[in-house]
């Protein structure tokens, strides 16, 4: 790259001056003015859903025995078993298998199909029960 530089002045004095390149780099205006806008208004609806009934049915153990013995409930009811023996249960079966419960313990479980489920306390095994589906 060749450049030339020079000045010539009535004064007869030269005075070196950069030349002009094809390199020259603009000076970056301001920055443009954004002008605020309004907030986006929200036009999503609230549906509401039907409430589904939540129904639980209970069975107390006491006296080393399941009580109600045997329990008809519909199809999406929640049993819970309670322990209000001293002694510590727990619900043995093939369609659900308990923690042990010690007095004042429970434990839930949801029937969502027809069908007859028996059980046991495991610790006990002369405790029977049994929960029927509709």
């Amino acid at each position: 790259m060749l450049l030339l530089a020079g000045c010539y002045s009535n004064s007869g004095v030269y005075e070196n001056q950069p030349a002009a390149s094809d390199n020259s780099q603009a000076i970056p205006s301001a920055p443009a003015q954004i002008a605020p806008t309004e907030p986006a208004q929200n036009t999503a609806s609230v549906v509401s859903a039907p409430v589904q009934e939540v129904i639980e049915k209970e069975i107390k153990i006491k006296g080393f025995a399941f009580d109600p013995k045997t329990l008809t409930v519909n199809a999406g009811t929640t049993v819970t078993w309670t322990n209000e023996d001293s002694a510590p249960h727990n619900i043995q079966s093939d369609f659900f298998n308990s923690k042990t419960m010690s007095k004042g313990g429970s434990v839930s479980f949801k029937f969502d199909k027809a069908g007859t489920y028996s059980y046991i306390c495991g610790i006990h095994p002369s405790m029977k029960g049994t929960v029927v589906v509709q």
